[in-house]
């Protein structure tokens, strides 16, 4: 059974389609040591912002925050950035965010990066987000690998509406939920079987989800993985179940 992989960081990775037969039997290596840390790891984000990973929980502060937070209680997380553009053309600065919430409250990192040079600007974040994988992340990919199996139902919401519903993950298949408003649904509510789910991108800081339709996938959803809790760890818990055979089996 392959074990989980810790996401790539790579924002153009080719669509995910059902990978051979042999591809399916390679037993992955588990993350790197680094990944779960058994000293604190301090994350500096400059002026006097800092995150701290211990092997239980996580603390940030910084001139707004003092928090933390137990990586057994947290039920999502978002991480992605955005580019500032002048006129919506030069791009001028980056701005990444990574989010944890318990359901009840947020810690919330997001600091602007004067650099135009993306790897600068996404450093301490990459370096934050790949720390969490070891004691968090791979804790969330595994709960909607296990909906899939036919574990309890996942929902990937939006991060700051309680009124979207984002993309529900079960046995049976996908479910978009639509926005809601005064009670109301702005929109149709829509399926996709696990049967005609034809894989998935990930790109600009969106997963793009693609039903089979024809001799070529559509996309049938999009989630972005900065607003949307929970969409970072679906493009590996998608690649882990092709990988197993769950859902080339299907």
């Amino acid at each position: 059974m392959p074990k989980l992989e810790p996401p790539a960081h790579s924002d153009d990775r080719p669509l995910d389609v059902a990978p051979t037969p042999d591809a399916r039997r390679v037993d992955l290596s588990s993350p790197p040591q680094s990944n779960r840390p058994a000293e604190p790891l301090i994350v500096d984000f400059g002026n006097g912002a800092k995150a701290t990973v211990f092997a239980r929980e996580i603390h940030y502060k910084d001139r707004l925050w003092d928090d933390r937070i137990a990586f057994e209680i947290v039920t999502g997380i978002c991480y992605g950035g955005v580019v500032t553009k002048l006129q919506g053309v030069i791009p001028i600065s980056w701005a990444y965010k990574l989010a944890l919430t318990d359901s009840k409250r947020c810690i919330i990192i997001e600091h602007p990066s004067p650099s135009l040079r993306r790897e600068e600007a996404d450093n301490p974040f990459r370096t934050l987000f790949e720390a969490l994988w070891g004691p968090l992340t791979s804790r969330l990919v595994e709960t909607i690998v296990q909906a899939a199996r036919g574990g309890p139902q996942v929902t990937l919401s939006h991060a700051l509406s309680s009124s979207y519903f984002g993309v529900a993950i079960d046995s049976s298949g996908l479910t978009w939920r639509p926005t809601r408003a005064f009670g109301l649904p702005l929109g149709v509510e829509r399926t996709l079987p696990w049967k005609d789910f034809a894989g998935h991108t990930v790109e600009s800081g969106m997963i793009h989800l693609f039903r089979k339709r024809g001799g070529k996938p559509k996309v049938w959803a999009s989630l972005s993985l900065r607003d949307s809790w929970n969409a970072v760890c679906l493009g590996p818990a998608l690649t882990h179940l092709y990988k197993s055979g769950d859902l080339g089996a299907r």
